[in-house]
């Protein structure tokens, strides 16, 4: 089920871009409180959807099972594409 696997990546995108230094690497400018208020709120909602998801898919045995391998591998992906695109920016 894709579909929760990417509202896991999203929501971890969104946790990633409520800090500043990561703010600057998504969105080129951090966020105003208000912003990280919201952004946290959508986070939570997508991680919440995303189990509500597996959960219905698999079970609740399984399913939270596969949210947590849904959870490592977004928040794996997010740590690689955000050290890459720091990288990168550091040879220019």
């Amino acid at each position: 089920m894709a579909l929760g696997f990417l509202a896991a990546l999203v929501g971890m995108i969104c946790f990633a871009s409520t800090q500043t230094k990561h703010a600057r690497t998504w969105l080129k400018r951090p966020l105003s409180l208000l912003q990280r208020r919201f952004v946290l709120l959508g986070a939570w909602l997508l991680l919440l959807i995303s189990a509500g998801l597996s959960v219905l898919e698999y079970g609740i045995g399984i399913g939270l099972t596969t949210f947590l391998a849904w959870l490592c591998f977004a928040g794996w992906a997010v740590a690689l594409t955000i050290s890459w695109r720091k990288s990168r920016h550091k040879k220019r």
